[in-house]
């Protein structure tokens, strides 16, 4: 079996049969909106009520990253919004989640925090 991701918070189940769920809060230039704070509260409570039951638990927190949810906002041109150009790529982030839940089975990201260089 692939890896499958489903929507913002989503499973994803690889190859080996190791379980996980992946919660992703956005943010924008690296600071956390509101929703992306609840959602990490969520996740820690979420994590807790997983340990020792096999699924492991990991919350994706990127910096804004180009997509097309930015189209109505248009960053280039909206004073205090990052430019597209300094966004992450959508691969970035998931290459960082694919790493994430190809790790050993004894091994869990708990949060991966993701900003441009």
């Amino acid at each position: 079996m692939g890896h499958q991701h489903i929507g913002m918070y989503g499973a994803a189940v690889s190859g080996s049969g190791i379980a996980q769920f992946v919660e992703v809060a956005r943010t924008v230039d690296g600071r956390e909106e509101a929703g992306a704070a609840i959602v990490a509260a969520l996740h820690e409570v979420l994590r807790e009520e997983l340990a020792g039951s096999g699924v492991r638990a990991t919350l994706v927190s990127p910096a804004a990253t180009d997509t097309p949810i930015w189209d109505p906002i248009d960053p280039d041109h909206t004073p205090g919004f990052p430019p597209r150009a300094s966004m992450l790529r959508p691969d970035d982030v998931a290459d960082a989640v694919l790493w994430a839940v190809t790790r050993p089975a004894h091994v869990n990201v708990d949060e991966l925090r993701l900003s441009r260089s």
